[in-house]
């Protein structure tokens, strides 16, 4: 009884469509050969290949598990033990990576830190490597903790930069088992903050032709840090004849020099919480037959070796207006 027992032929495996796929796993793939039976398990590497569906006795479709980024053979065992292999039958590749940088500031205050935060996206979203931000000044950081949020990894750190002057910040996703590496960068400026303010009055609403005038600008820096080459400008229109100035000083503020001629336009380095006063005096137009208009207006300098940004252009400039005050032949308005 039973004297001879019948062993099922040996399973062959003879071919892995895609033969390739991310490291992440998850790939669907389908595995053809002969030998087949009901309950068959395939393994990549070590790793069980996952949702299998075996079709006597040829075909198993399934999904392929985590794995590192090499080439792994494929094993496919059969519920009575025998077995089959296809040495390197898949590789396992890390997936392309696309990378952008973002600055928490641009411009940046000297002395101040900046935040870079990187995004990293893929087909998949990496769960490890890190990102090296590099300025092209040489200072860096490192951040090796992505914070997965829906389609992409972000990484973020910090950098301080000690000396004015343009920067390029290179950012490099790199070290994942999964991904492959992938870079961006982004240009930024390195500034001394002020907040330069012009203001402008010769305390009258009206003029009259040849009236001569005296007009009080006040030029002053909120800070946080000084304005070296600052320049203020004044133009009158109609232009005002017989033109002169005179300047003080409001806290540690130098004055270009103490007067001149002509309409103002002056170079001047500005200290945090300082100031100059000007006046302007001047002989309205013997011939003026309209409102006269007295602009004044001040810029720091976003040049080399200053670097000064302003950080509200909206008090930069003003103007002050006098009508043409009528005198009739009788001596009344």
């Amino acid at each position: 009884v039973n004297g001879y027992t019948y062993i099922a032929p040996a399973p062959t495996v003879s071919s892995v469509t895609p033969n390739a796929g991310p490291a992440a796993g998850g790939t669907p793939v389908t595995i053809s050969g002969s030998g087949f039976q009901a309950g068959t398990i395939a393994r990549f590497g070590d790793a069980v290949c996952t949702s299998a569906i075996v079709t006597v006795p040829d075909t198993i479709t399934c999904n392929t598990p985590f794995a590192s980024p090499v080439p792994v053979d494929v094993t496919v065992t059969n519920p009575d033990g025998q077995f089959a292999v296809l040495v390197n039958g898949y590789e396992y590749t890390r997936e392309p990576t696309t990378a952008t940088i973002n600055a928490s500031a641009n411009p940046v205050r000297v002395g101040e830190s900046v935040s870079f935060a990187t995004q990293v996206v893929g087909t998949s979203v990496p769960s490890d490597g890190q990102v090296a931000v590099t300025a092209s000044s040489g200072e860096s950081c490192i951040d090796d903790t992505p914070q997965v949020n829906g389609a992409s990894a972000s990484f973020s750190c910090q950098i301080s930069f000690g000396s004015l002057g343009p920067r390029t910040a290179s950012a490099v996703f790199s070290n994942s088992a999964t991904h492959l590496d992938s870079s961006t960068a982004l240009n930024l400026s390195v500034a001394r903050f002020a907040d330069l303010s012009v203001s402008i009055s010769d305390g009258q609403d009206t003029v009259q032709p040849g009236e001569a005038l005296s007009y009080l600008i006040a030029v002053r820096n909120a800070g946080p840090d000084e304005a070296p080459g600052s320049r203020l400008m004044l133009a009158s229109m109609p232009e005002l004849g017989n033109t002169a100035w005179t300047c003080s000083a409001v806290g540690s503020a130098l004055c270009p020099t103490v007067s001149g001629t002509g309409e103002l336009g002056e170079q001047f380095d500005l200290p945090a919480g300082s100031g100059l006063d000007f006046v302007q005096t001047g002989v309205a137009d013997t011939q003026l037959v309209g409102a006269l208009i007295v602009n004044v207006a001040v810029s720091g300098s976003a040049a080399q070796p200053n670097f000064v940004f302003d950080s509200d252009s909206a008090n930069n400039s003003a103007s002050d207006v006098n009508d043409i005050e009528r005198i009739f032949a009788n001596g009344f308005e």
